[in-house]
């Protein structure tokens, strides 16, 4: 596992957050467990009395969060998947997928592995 500098976690809901081994989160990054339920909120209300809502964060085996990006709560970044680069991850991402954006959107479906690339210590 790498977490690089700055990297910040829901640390009030940190057990809402499951991180598996090979996952690479780089510098700059926010974990988030929680975010304002807005689905009832209308003009003229207060934005600091509306309830939060909260999603655990499972990042699987041999992920990848590229630097800067968001995961908000409730999503799952499946084994292999790597999110680019300031990307607000709102939703699942599926396994060896690449993810851009904001929001975040698969681009890419990675192949199957070559068996000559396969390190010993990711089988």
């Amino acid at each position: 596992m790498f977490i690089g500098d700055y990297v910040r976690v829901d640390l009030n809901h940190s057990d809402l957050i499951e991180i598996e081994d090979g996952v690479h989160i780089a510098g700059d990054c926010r974990l988030l467990c929680h975010k304002k339920e807005l689905a009832e909120y209308k003009q003229g209300m207060t934005y600091g009395m509306m309830p939060y809502k909260y999603g655990k964060i499972h990042l699987c085996k041999n992920c990848a969060i590229g630097t800067g990006c968001i995961v908000m709560p409730g999503v799952t970044v499946g084994e292999g998947a790597v999110v680019g680069a300031g990307a607000m991850v709102t939703k699942d991402i599926p396994a060896w997928t690449l993810a851009l954006g904001c929001p975040a959107k698969v681009v890419k479906e990675f192949p199957k592995d070559d068996p000559k690339y396969v390190s010993k210590k990711s089988q």
